[in-house]
């Protein structure tokens, strides 16, 4: 019996091995992309690109009959290497750091609010912060504005 496992067991470790090879070759893709999108001044984060990589990856997760949570959860580790790679390559400047304050941040949609926050060095999309804050946006943004770090204080 253990002699047929050894054989799986191996043949897994070689699966393994590609596996982890075609990430690194994926990664330095990912380099390059990174470098292209610091010439032409683009953000390292597209939310539309990783949705597009998301929905790919489920796709053939269930074409080869697996669930989509393996896609979501292969999906979140392939991007966040891929911002972690980008960013490291071509590190941001130095910015003087800003306070979010995040009501009911201990809840899952806080949690996450604050997660985004945290990679936006402070420059939130001015479409996400009318859909969020509508309020905030008339009482505080004037058009112009694209950085809630622009914003005045609250007292």
């Amino acid at each position: 019996m253990t002699a047929g496992l050894d054989g799986w067991r191996a043949r897994i470790a070689a699966g393994d091995a590609q596996l982890v090879a075609l990430v690194a070759e994926r990664l330095a893709l990912v380099r390059d992309i990174g470098a292209a999108k610091r010439t032409g001044g683009l953000p390292v984060r597209s939310y539309g690109t990783e949705t597009e990589v998301l929905e790919r990856l489920r796709h053939v997760a269930s074409a080869h009959g697996l669930d989509e949570r393996v896609a979501d959860a292969l999906g979140e580790v392939l991007i966040g290497e891929s911002v972690r790679a980008q960013e490291e390559a071509h590190p941001r400047p130095a910015v003087p750091a800003r306070r979010i304050l995040v009501v009911g941040g201990a809840g899952k949609m806080g949690r996450w609010l604050a997660r985004f926050c945290s990679v936006q060095n402070g420059h939130l999309p001015k479409p996400l912060l009318n859909v969020m804050f509508p309020s905030m946006m008339r009482r505080y943004c004037t058009p112009s504005m694209t950085s809630i770090s622009e914003r005045p204080a609250v007292q």
